[in-house]
């Protein structure tokens, strides 16, 4: 069996660019001939290109949501949602030949396949002094300067943006306090991580049982608004767990993917 993961070059602070490449990894992991494409050369699991002689007709070609149509013109397709489908980019309507996968119910219907990578030797607690208050704008942007304590908060903190893993466990670490404005991001799952208490500017409208119901890790540790802090710090050891349990559920989630295509 081999796979094409279709994705552009690795981006550390992308996780849609994380999950592809893990997935590629999973996949080589458990015995399939999985590469990634197109490739510039550096990648975080030193992982293969594919080349054009390797782009057989018994390719399986994974796209995420945001590639239209058929780039390598495979007849077999794995559409991967790693976000709503037209929420970044406008794409053309998927062809119903395809199978879908879905990262998270809120994306839209698919089978589960949900990978993750905690970067555990960059992002942890380990020597910690705390002190400061970071945050993040990212697919928030539009909501800063309308959240008056939380603009307050983050005038004079510390901005995270297009970091390093190392850069952002050091300043995790050097914080008590992460606001995020985009209330998706794996961020506010790496602050608690890294001791870190974990807050997200609420979207109007979407209360904290909605927000939480789109996604396993939104559930516990993560505040969803300030006056949400104290249950967040009270169920940060059941975010863990849960992170431990969707790790283990993604390698059976990746072998269902590959029944499906066998």
């Amino acid at each position: 069996m081999k796979v094409c993961v279709y994705t552009g070059r690795f981006e550390i602070s992308s996780g849609g660019s994380i999950a592809l490449h893990k997935l590629c990894k999973l996949l080589r992991d458990l015995g399939v001939d999985a590469r990634t494409m197109p490739y510039d050369g550096h990648n975080f699991y030193n992982l293969p290109m594919a080349d054009l002689p390797w782009i057989t007709p018994d390719v399986v070609a994974v796209y995420p949501e945001v590639i239209s149509n058929n780039p390598l013109g495979r007849p077999r397709v794995a559409r991967w949602l790693l976000n709503m489908p037209g929420k970044l980019c406008q794409v053309d309507p998927y062809p119903k030949t395809e199978i879908t996968f879905s990262y998270a119910p809120c994306f839209g219907e698919g089978h589960p396949l949900c990978v993750i990578d905690l970067l555990p030797q960059f992002i942890h607690a380990e020597g910690r002094s705390g002190g400061d208050t970071s945050f993040v704008l990212r697919k928030g942007r539009h909501k800063f300067g309308d959240h008056p304590e939380f603009d307050k908060l983050c005038r004079n903190a510390i901005a995270i943006e297009d970091s390093s893993p190392t850069q952002v466990g050091r300043v995790f670490r050097n914080s008590n306090l992460f606001v995020s404005y985009d209330t998706a991001t794996f961020l506010s799952v790496q602050a608690v991580l890294c001791g870190c208490d974990s807050v997200v500017v609420p979207d109007k409208g979407i209360s904290q049982e909605q927000w939480a119901k789109t996604h396993p890790l939104r559930e516990f540790g993560i505040a969803y608004g300030l006056e949400d802090i104290q249950r967040a710090k009270d169920t940060q050891q059941q975010l863990l767990s849960r992170l431990k349990e969707t790790e283990e559920l993604s390698v059976e989630q990746v072998k269902n993917f590959i029944r499906i295509f066998s």
